[in-house]
């Protein structure tokens, strides 16, 4: 059994509230410390306590903490726990822990995407080739961050970027699934960097608070209580989810940030190259526990080559799975038992003509007008569509009809790149794959629209030259 502690001003902290996290097979293999009323205080009080320490740390510091912690991010034995708990193939686990590992080895090349140079304190502003200021990029305050049961990664992906945005962190992950285990030993990690790389500042050490809040009926009063004063939120959740909590804030915020849109789609048009589109499909539904963000769940297939792809989706779903998430072999997560009866019980409700289907990999043909949502496990629903403009109509009508402004994802297989960007202007998704799986996600370029690290900090604006000196011939100045 491995203990999670809540972490409270540089310290690990036990309780007596408890809350076990069983594995796929039902066999318990965590137990998480609940944050006490008290403990919420005191992370609080931290959060303000070190704000003028973190803000005059050198980023330099905190990069090399960042690409030191990344060699010490979970290991064989952590990652094989993770695969328990979450029931993600072990495959899958380990794939996704080195792209995490990757991404903050090379964070330098993140922040010259978000800030045009990885010296992102201060930007040099050139007009005409001339320097004439810098943009002071600055930590704006507290950040509470709430993050997902359905992405493990999403800790080191988060907390990385707000630890070198130097403001306090209050983190809390899901009581379910691999999320607070994942969380804690990426703290771990970053302590063990900041011992190494930087014994002389162990006051950031205090950097980033995490909260073990066990789950309570009135969940977004229970978000709210974490935050202070003119603190930012980091949300991982649908628009209704945080919604809730936005209301149940009765103190001022700087930001709330949301980050769980989700419901990403795939669509395949008569000119696609089947053979490609199928073998990305397939990926896309079948990655991990298929209740990701960029998993595909609704596939929309034009009318030309609709009875192809659906005798080929057929005999995927007819291939035997490993049961096993631990088997290199395995491609399907292993859901839970309780999950799996949740999700048989809505498929019922929402198709009963169309009975159980017992395969690992589960394909339902819709009618245009039904309703889909996204539900955990290899799932597709397949709607055809007679032209790139009616697969339009159709998205923004799916995506309304679950409570998303913008989906994720939307993943177009087709030749044609005009058609491409006439899909892109008219799709209300925040990012458009061509001939790409939805799941396959650069982390170096901005994730739903923003680079969470410029939206946690305020630019300030330094002129050195006068603006009518700017005009002036190079030379000139030179002289």
């Amino acid at each position: 059994m491995v203990d999670i502690p809540s972490l409270i001003n540089g310290q690990w902290v036990e309780s007596e509230t408890t809350r076990s996290v069983r594995d796929f097979e039902g066999a318990e293999r965590v137990r998480i410390h609940g944050t006490s009323p008290t403990g919420i205080r005191v992370a609080k009080r931290a959060m303000l306590q070190i704000r003028e320490q973190l803000a005059s740390t050198p980023s330099g510091v905190l990069l090399r903490i960042v690409k030191r912690a990344a060699k010490d991010y979970l290991g064989a034995s952590e990652r094989e726990l993770i695969a328990r708990l979450s029931g993600s193939p072990i495959s899958y686990v380990n794939a996704s822990v080195e792209t995490y590992r990757h991404w903050m080895s090379h964070i330098d090349q993140y922040l010259e995407q978000a800030f045009g140079t990885a010296e992102y304190e201060r930007v040099p502003i050139r007009v005409h080739g001339k320097q004439v200021g810098y943009r002071k990029h600055l930590p704006t305050g507290p950040v509470v961050a709430v993050l997902p049961a359905n992405e493990d990664g999403a800790a080191a992906y988060v907390l990385a970027q707000l630890f070198l945005s130097k403001n306090p962190i209050l983190v809390k992950p899901s009581s379910r699934g691999a999320s607070a285990f994942a969380t804690e030993r990426f703290i771990r990690a970053l302590h063990a960097a900041i011992l190494a790389e930087a014994p002389d500042r162990k006051y950031l050490l205090q950097a980033v608070q995490m909260a073990n809040v066990l789950d309570t009926p009135d969940k977004a009063a229970q978000v709210a209580e974490l935050g202070v004063e003119n603190c930012s939120f980091v949300i991982f959740g649908s628009d209704a989810s945080v919604e809730e909590i936005t209301k149940a804030i009765t103190y001022r915020t700087r930001k709330i940030i949301k980050m769980g849109t989700g419901f990403s789609v795939s669509v395949i048009l008569d000119d696609a190259d089947l053979g490609n589109a199928l073998n990305e499909i397939y990926e896309s539904i079948t990655e991990d526990r298929g209740n990701k963000c960029t998993s595909t769940h609704v596939l929309y297939v034009q009318e030309g080559v609709y009875a192809q792809v659906m005798a080929e989706l057929d005999k995927l779903a007819g291939i035997p799975h490993a049961a096993n998430p631990l088997d290199a072999s395995a491609r399907t997560a292993r859901l839970d038992a309780a999950t799996q009866d949740a999700v048989n019980r809505r498929i019922g409700e929402l198709y009963p003509a169309h009975g159980l289907q017992r395969q690992d990999f589960r394909v339902y043909e819709l009618d245009e007008n039904a309703h889909v949502e996204e539900l955990p496990g290899a799932i597709v629903f397949v709607k055809k569509i007679t032209s790139p403009e009616h697969f339009c109509r159709l998205l923004a009508n799916d995506s309304s009809s679950n409570g998303i402004e913008r989906n994720l994802v939307t993943s177009v297989y087709t030749s044609d790149e005009r058609k491409v960007d006439a899909i892109a202007a008219r799709v209300p998704s925040h990012i458009i794959k061509w001939n790409i799986s939805s799941n396959a996600i650069n982390f170096f370029i901005e994730h739903q629209s923003v680079f969470l690290i410029r939206e946690v900090m305020q630019s300030t604006v330094v002129e050195t030259l006068h603006a009518q000196k700017a005009h002036e011939p190079l030379q000139e100045v030179r002289a």
